[in-house]
């Protein structure tokens, strides 16, 4: 499938299918919404250009870029101008509107956001930090001091 959304196709991630609603991502993904009157705009554009060589970042902290193009049928399972209603932005300004795994609305921002802001705001979430922890090797532990049993 080829998505219309070129600037954020060629940055990080691929961005997730128009159809696909923000209730699958539920407990799974934290959601970047990025909301943009088209894919020509300039903070558009820039956005994608910021997150180019982020994938690894992105896949770690398990990121989705949603697209919300005002000129767009549907972006998320829903209308462009609802979405922009329910999260309360523009709908023909650029923003950029992080959702965490539970789908709160975690962090926000009108212009193009460094990968490294995001990373900092999600690795000071709760749920992330949890997922930190696991992620670590066990403890190396101190070696048992050699017991000499024939005595």
């Amino acid at each position: 499938m080829t998505l219309a959304f070129s600037p954020l196709a060629a940055s990080a991630q691929q961005p997730e299918p128009a159809d696909k609603p923000l209730t699958a991502y539920r407990d799974k993904n934290r959601v970047l919404l990025v909301f943009a009157p088209d894919e020509k705009d300039v903070a558009c554009v820039a956005q994608g250009k910021l997150w180019q060589g982020e994938k690894a970042g992105f896949a770690e902290r398990q990121l989705v870029v949603v697209p919300v193009l005002a000129d767009a049928k549907t972006a998320a399972g829903d209308t462009p101008a609802a979405l922009a209603k329910k999260y309360g932005v523009d709908p023909k300004a650029f923003a950029v509107v992080l959702l965490g795994k539970d789908g709160h609305d975690a962090y926000r921002a009108p212009k193009p956001v460094e990968a490294e802001t995001l990373y900092e705001v999600i690795d000071a979430m709760p749920m992330r930090r949890a997922e930190m922890k696991r992620q670590q090797p066990p403890a190396a532990r101190p070696a048992k001091p050699d017991v000499d049993h024939d005595e």
